[in-house]
């Protein structure tokens, strides 16, 4: 805005505090904002040293807002995979019980955990394969850390090698539910070969089903294939779900004890949880939505297929 000033005509701009100083017209971050921002930067210096510090400002962050801290955990975990391990540590401490909570109350971390449960339940109805595998992810820790139910989680991984067994199901839509499920029992083997080595034989028997069907596929995609032979060379070149298939069965031989050696595992430095006096959390029974089947696959002019995406072409490495 301006006004006219002197017989000359001249204008002179009208300056307005907010013109002068933009800096002071900054967004004010409410205290919400501020948790959620501290949650989601864990580990910016030092993620041992910070989780006991972030445990401490939720608990004291008053009125309690669960949705607004398993947000910013669901945030962490699906864009800053390398530090699932540290919220998983993070939600264990919030399961320790609070002065100021009532006995029969439950605890602080069961009930983000509820709330991160619906989170996870909307990636899979929007068939967000990201973040649904990086959400098995953290509930394989939480399952090693005995706050899952080893029983339930066995259920989550069947859930997605049953999409394996679908009837002409595309290999796009195969290899996310066979990584779903074969880095989940990769993280938690631990404790599910303790519970059931015949569950755990039976997803590495269920992902190897599928790849088996997958030999023609790998033929074509293959650089280094010989016209005269369908068998693909394994020295010069490994396939994605090849490379799964070998880590778990390596792995289950040796009941995985590797993994220790290979895979963060910060919550066991703390104290184990009494599962009689806290019953791990039971994950619900989740259905994965069948395939969305795509109109432009098909050609509207000529009837023909479309050529097939890449993702639907095994992965050589």
């Amino acid at each position: 805005m301006s006004e006219r000033h002197g017989r000359g005509g001249g204008y002179r701009r009208r300056y307005y505090p907010r013109d002068r100083d933009d800096y002071d017209d900054r967004r004010h971050e409410t205290p919400d904002d501020k948790l959620k921002t501290v949650i989601i930067k864990l580990g910016e210096v030092d993620p041992v040293e910070e989780i006991p510090s972030i445990e401490e400002q939720i608990r004291n962050h008053l009125p309690r807002n669960i949705p607004l801290v398993s947000e910013a955990i669901r945030i962490g975990v699906t864009e800053q995979p390398y530090k699932i391990p540290f919220y998983a540590a993070l939600l264990r401490l919030l399961h320790n019980p609070s002065e100021a909570a009532a006995a029969e109350e439950s605890p602080f971390g069961r009930l983000v955990l509820e709330d991160f449960w619906k989170g996870f339940q909307s990636y899979v109805d929007k068939v967000a394969w990201r973040e649904t595998r990086l959400c098995i992810h953290f509930f394989a820790h939480l399952t090693v850390a005995k706050l899952i139910s080893v029983d339930s989680m066995f259920s989550l991984l069947r859930s997605f090698t049953a999409v394996l067994d679908e009837f002409g199901v595309s290999h796009g839509r195969a290899k996310r539910a066979a990584l779903c499920a074969g880095e989940g029992l990769l993280i938690a083997g631990t404790v599910l070969k303790a519970e059931s080595p015949s569950g755990v034989e039976e997803i590495i028997n269920a992902i190897k089903a599928y790849v088996d069907t997958t030999s023609q596929q790998k033929w074509l995609v293959c650089p280094f294939s010989r016209i005269s032979s369908q068998e693909v060379p394994a020295q010069t070149t490994v396939e994605l779900l090849d490379i799964l298939l070998n880590a778990l069965t390596t792995l289950n031989d040796s009941n995985f004890r590797e993994l220790e050696n290979c895979i963060p595992q910060p919550y066991k430095k703390q104290p184990e949880i009494d599962t009689a006096a806290l019953t791990p959390y039971v994950l619900p029974v989740v259905l994965v939505p069948p395939e969305i089947i795509e109109l432009d696959s098909i050609s509207a002019d000529s009837g023909e297929e479309a050529p097939l995406k890449q993702e639907e072409w095994p992965e050589f490495y």
